[in-house]
């Protein structure tokens, strides 16, 4: 099977779209998932092409009184030799956010297949601005950061993120005058997981990718039944739809160019990518168990194996949160 570039494009957003933030009130969990494809790299069979863990806490570290939440997710072929010959990956995605506000502060990526792609993107709220940076494993001396991006380092590594010093590198352009509640792509999945479930009910989100704003829209679909390892269980299914910023909206500078996908479900309006289709546990705590993708190449599903609560509390119900129908 040999994916190409395009296909490792694929997948690593498809995987990034299954890290959904834990809900305000439980302490920590543990997701497992298996990554399957099926089209025509297979002979279209699907076929276990990875592993992925999600793991959510919320942290001690605040910010303006409001807690910073976790989000890590990572994935790998490395238990299956045959992607390792063609394509080898090793991702890891780490979102730092705040759940009450709701919006993103920080957004680490960390992607290695044929090379290592390792960024910061930096959101300081005082004057809604977010900012990006390399870390640059190689790299020693760089000028000093200004005093408000300390500020923000500080909390983060508190909050857990590695203390990365000299080798942050920072990269002209800069995303300015976000709107409230910009969100990066795991902590937006978490505003999904608290939606009320309402059938047909569509709710719009604004996130970004650290270069352009990304308009989401989440459609409940309705009810469906899921057969999974550990049973089965009753779901919501949504679809998730990421559309083209407006050209008002604001840009980065120097942005670099984007494959638009023009078959938009009204008609009007361009899709960053195919929909995704995300089933939701049906239960107060609205597990992920399931994701997929259907791209030209084939469909890509992320599907829950194992899910480990740890030091777990009693959930609240927020604004039509969790406990919600």
């Amino acid at each position: 099977m040999h994916t190409g570039s395009r296909s490792a494009r694929c997948l690593a957003a498809v995987i990034a779209l299954v890290g959904l933030g834990l809900s305000p009130g439980l302490a920590a969990e543990i997701l497992d998932y298996r990554v399957t494809y099926d089209g025509v790299f297979s002979a279209f069979k699907a076929v276990p092409i990875g592993d992925a863990r999600l793991d959510v806490e919320q942290t001690t570290a605040s910010l303006d009184g409001a807690p910073v939440m976790r989000a890590r997710l990572t994935a790998s072929s490395a238990a299956y030799p045959l992607v390792e010959q063609l394509y080898p990956y090793r991702y890891e995605f780490t979102s730092y956010h705040q759940s009450a506000i709701p919006r993103t502060l920080a957004y680490e990526r960390r992607k290695q297949t044929t090379r290592l792609r390792h960024d910061l993107l930096l959101v300081d709220w005082g004057d809604g601005a977010l900012r990006r940076f390399n870390i640059d494993q190689e790299a020693t001396g760089r000028k000093e950061t200004a005093r408000e991006t300390r500020a923000l380092l500080s909390t983060l590594r508190r909050a857990g993120m590695a203390d990365h010093g000299p080798r942050l590198a920072p990269q002209d352009g800069e995303l300015s005058g976000l709107p409230h509640s910009t969100l990066d792509r795991l902590a937006l999945l978490q505003r999904v997981r608290g939606l009320p479930m309402v059938e047909g009910a569509r709710h719009e989100f604004t996130a970004t990718d650290g270069k352009t704003l990304i308009r989401y829209a989440a459609t409940v679909l309705g009810r469906e039944r899921l057969e999974l390892p550990m049973g089965g269980r009753p779901a919501w299914k949504l679809r998730i739809d990421g559309f083209e910023a407006t050209e008002e909206g604001p840009r980065v500078e120097a942005q670099e160019s984007l494959e638009v996908l023009s078959d938009a479900s009204d008609g009007t309006e361009e899709l960053r990518h195919p929909p995704v289709f995300i089933w939701l546990d049906s239960g107060p705590r609205r597990l992920p168990l399931r994701l997929e993708s259907r791209q030209a190449v084939g469909t890509f599903t992320v599907a829950l194996q194992r899910e480990l609560t740890v030091q777990s509390a009693a959930l609240a119900t927020p604004e039509g949160g969790l406990g919600a129908r």
